[in-house]
């Protein structure tokens, strides 16, 4: 399975000569035995010391744009990127191990995700409550109203405060948790991106010291907003629902493949209306 993730991973960034992950061997591998390329580099302490402040930066921005990519174009994220899975090779490439812990999202979820950063991005909160709630469940008598004036706190915090007060994985595990005493429960995927954010945070901000992950993101949110909206993305999303909304009176929205299950259609249909289709 670690195997296969990594191949994963390899084909998602085959575009970025940058980002690397060992080949595998699978001629040398069995079930209990992983066998990949040997790899060099240099740990995060030590490119601490080996790069000027400029190049820091160019890096640290480097890993908030792989890690964005893989929560909102792949749907597929690496769940344990420590200090000890991650090293810098001479050449200037990133060199990610272990893929045996990672998250999948389906393309619903991805796009929600960036839409509520945008949303956040641009302190727009009543947009940013709406799309997290659209990524939950609420429970039987859950306090969707209550959640959401803790919600506002939560933020008002984060956004008052400095980096060592305040992060955004930590902000992000305090809406998941308040969530989950409201009655809201988000799915796991999201407390593996909390994890994953955590980790990436860590990173940057043992090579920068005053990094903000949120102000970092803010940029790259905005391009992949801006390519999902291109007349291209927007044509092809059409396309696809737009046999299933003039025959069967709904639409459909096919979740990206995974290797363990077919796409799945997320359907919306209006019942009241006698079969009319309903946008939600």
């Amino acid at each position: 399975l670690e195997g296969k993730n990594a191949d994963e991973f390899r084909q998602n960034f085959a575009a970025w000569p940058d980002i690397h992950l060992p080949a595998i061997h699978w001629s040398h591998t069995r079930q209990r035995v992983l066998t990949m390329e040997r790899v060099k580099g240099h740990r995060v302490k030590e490119m601490v010391t080996l790069l000027d402040e400029d190049a820091r930066m160019r890096l640290r921005r480097r890993l908030a744009d792989m890690v964005m990519k893989m929560f909102v174009d792949d749907g597929v994220f690496h769940a344990d990127l420590h200090p000890g899975n991650i090293f810098f090779s001479e050449d200037g490439r990133i060199i990610l191990l272990d893929l045996g812990m990672v998250g999948r999202m389906s393309r619903t979820q991805a796009d929600r995700f960036l839409a509520y950063w945008m949303a956040v991005g641009r302190l727009q909160r009543e947009r940013a409550f709406h799309h997290l709630l659209a990524l939950a469940v609420r429970t039987e008598g859950g306090d969707v109203a209550g959640y959401r004036v803790a919600y506002d706190r939560i933020l008002e915090e984060f956004e008052g405060s400095t980096v060592t007060e305040k992060s955004l994985a930590r902000t992000y595990f305090d809406v998941i948790q308040s969530g989950a005493r409201h009655g809201v429960v988000f799915p796991s995927e999201m407390l593996l991106q909390a994890k994953a954010l955590v980790t990436m945070e860590a990173l940057c901000l043992f090579m920068a010291p005053g990094f903000r992950f949120s102000e970092e993101i803010r940029p790259i949110v905005a391009r992949l907003a801006a390519e999902r909206a291109s007349p291209k993305s927007l044509l092809e999303k059409l396309w696809t629902m737009l046999p299933d909304l003039v025959i069967a009176g709904e639409w459909c929205y096919t979740e990206r493949h995974s290797r363990d299950r077919e796409a799945e259609p997320a359907c919306r249909r209006d019942e009241t209306a006698g079969g009319t289709a309903g946008w939600s």
